[in-house]
């Protein structure tokens, strides 16, 4: 016998099927010790827990029918005993049903080595041939074996199917009437014959076997069967219910992480349509951290931008409540302290506060909402780090797995929509100063035009002729009203139309227009579309002008140069050069000098 110890391990780690039972004290209770042996006697190993439990009925009843067959032979031993039979037919009678006996043991191992789906048709049918032998050679249709056939029936019944049982009746009862018709006819006689005290005998004694062992061991196999299904099907229908639960609870959390998925999402989808247009920075970040704090349930939002040098983090703009007293202390850090916004900026990764210490720098005033989560998303686009979006909430754990992922989706969209309002205010400034660069081009371009003429330009028209230079009057006029647009006013009796002349947006002149009668509207927008032309045409009679000039240089540069180049010797080099260089200067006197090593002076001179 194995060991206590060893016995225990092996009930706690097989696993056994639910009809199997197994006794680990069987050492101590002898009575468990004969269960276990029971039930490996009548157990059939199978995965199909049908087959275990037909099995094992099966076994039971092979061993109830080697008991019964030797129980009737015993009967024709006590016959022989009481005188009811001779010693030959007794014994005859008794090795018959003693012949079931190694047919019985034969199924029993055929059923544990796994055929008992062919095996138990095959020892029903057995039966049925057997008994019907026996009842042929021992009285025919008055023989006592007619009794076994209950056996037969009910293992058909219990071990097959319904159905088998009721042909098996049939075919009883079709067998008894072609004896009992032979036997009338006198075609039929039984061989042996048992005298009425041994039929009287074997009768009773079959009838009490039946009764026990059909209403009592095989009433009780099937209920306990029964009742083994009935269990099963309990326990498979709570394991269903259960399912069933944990199915539902299943579809319950997928449906609410799935709304609650939709919900981020369109959370994201407001705020990046809500910022959608936006061109200025500030209110890009305002208005970014106010939607963050009505669509996710935050406490408050703010926003870090890296300054020019990437030495500092600034505060830029703040979102929710109280916030901008709760970021007053950490208006600008540096990248080189410690803190989660400096570590999500060197590592580009979100970080989340993890321990108290972490959410104690956010502690202030007692009616402030307590900050018991913090998350930092880093903004970065295209491998350039922006800055950093730093979320508060009053909910503890608020942010989960689901929630970060949100998050830094809504992050990196927003650090595009910020580089881009960035790249468009830089764009803005570079062209401002470009058209700034442009107009004090004009402006100086304007006054050397001016400068070479080294006079002011003004023309009056009156009807007749085209003369230089303003009346006094109209002068003192044009310099107390200078026009912003086309206007119209009265002024001694008269009726102007003003109008002024600009080139790059700058002011260089003033049109005016004197008429006895009021300027009607398509006069003035007559006016307005001539000035805007006049414009246009004198700066690109400027930039003729100053082509023409440039080319009238280049041209004298060569020539003086060409001229210069064709002397060969040093004076004539000289008064070549003094001399085209006076002509073209048009000045009044020209001089070069040479300095010799000696000190003296060489000059000559031309005009």
């Amino acid at each position: 016998m194995e060991p206590s110890g060893k016995i225990e391990a092996q009930s706690a780690t097989t696993e056994l099927h639910p009809t199997t039972r197994w006794y680990p004290t069987a050492r101590l209770y002898p009575t468990a010790s004969a269960l276990n042996w029971w039930e490996r006697l009548v157990r059939v190993e199978s995965s199909d827990p049908e087959i275990v439990r037909q099995g094992r009925v099966f076994n039971i009843l092979m061993i109830i029918s080697t008991a019964l067959v030797i129980y009737i032979a015993a009967l024709f031993i006590v016959s022989h005993l009481l005188g009811q039979l001779d010693l030959s037919t007794a014994l005859l009678a008794a090795a018959f049903p003693l012949a079931f006996v190694p047919a019985s043991l034969g199924c029993m191992v055929a059923a544990k080595r796994g055929y008992l789906r062919r095996v138990v048709p095959w020892y029903v049918w057995l039966n049925f041939v057997g008994i019907s032998i026996a009842c042929f050679i021992f009285d025919g249709p008055t023989s006592v074996a007619w009794l076994l056939f209950l056996w037969t029936t009910t293992i058909a019944g219990t071990l097959i199917a319904p159905r088998y049982s009721l042909t098996m009746m049939g075919l009883v009862v079709g067998y008894y009437l072609l004896l009992l018709g032979a036997s009338e006819l006198g075609l039929y006689s039984a061989p042996i014959a048992l005298t009425p005290e041994a039929k009287i005998f074997q009768i009773f004694g079959l009838v009490l076997a039946m009764v026990v062992v059909t209403a009592g061991f095989l009433t009780y196999l099937n209920m306990q069967s029964l009742n083994s299904t009935l269990g099963n099907l309990v326990v498979a229908t709570q394991e269903l219910e259960l399912s069933q639960q944990e199915l539902e609870q299943r579809v319950e959390e997928r449906t609410s992480a799935l709304q609650q998925r939709t919900a981020q999402f369109r959370a994201i989808v407001g705020v990046g349509q809500g910022t959608t247009g936006i061109t200025d920075l500030g209110e890009l970040l305002q208005t970014a951290g106010d939607l963050i704090c009505a669509n996710f349930d935050v406490t408050h939002v703010g926003f870090y931008l890296l300054d020019d040098a990437h030495e500092q983090l600034r505060l830029r703009s703040t979102s929710g409540g109280n916030a901008s007293q709760r970021f007053e202390k950490a208006q600008n850090l540096r990248l080189g302290d410690r803190g989660l916004l400096q570590s999500a900026i060197a590592t580009a990764r979100p970080r989340l506060a993890a321990t108290q210490a972490d959410l104690g720098r956010w502690q202030g005033q007692p009616d402030w909402a307590e900050i018991r989560s913090e998350i930092v998303l880093p903004l970065q686009t295209s491998g350039r780090m922006l800055g950093a979006l730093d979320i508060l909430s009053a909910r503890a754990e608020a942010f989960d797995q689901e929630a970060r992922e949100a998050l830094v989706l809504m992050a990196n969209n927003l650090a595009g929509a910020i580089e881009n309002v960035i790249l468009l205010s830089q764009m803005q400034e570079s062209l401002t100063r470009l058209e700034k660069y442009q107009e004090e081009d004009v402006v100086r371009s304007w006054r050397m035009a001016l400068a070479r003429r080294n006079e002011r330009l003004d023309y009056v028209y009156d009807r007749l002729t085209i003369q230089p230079g303003l009346p006094e009057d109209l002068s003192q006029l044009v310099e107390s009203h200078p026009p912003a647009q086309v206007e119209t006013l009265e002024h001694a009796g008269a009726y102007w139309l003003m109008a002024p002349l600009r080139v790059q947006q700058r002011h260089l002149g003033t049109l005016t227009f004197e008429s006895p009668h009021p300027w009607t509207e398509d006069q003035r927008r007559l006016a307005e579309t001539v000035v805007d032309q006049l414009g246009l045409a004198l700066e690109n009679a400027r930039l003729l002008e100053d082509t023409r000039l440039s080319a009238q240089r280049e041209r004298a540069r060569g020539e003086i140069v060409g001229r210069v180049r064709g002397s060969v010797q040093i004076d004539a080099v000289l008064r070549s050069a003094v001399e085209e260089l006076g002509k073209a200067l048009q000045v009044e006197r020209a001089r070069i000098q040479l300095l010799p090593p000696s000190g003296r002076v060489s000059e000559k001179s031309g005009g």
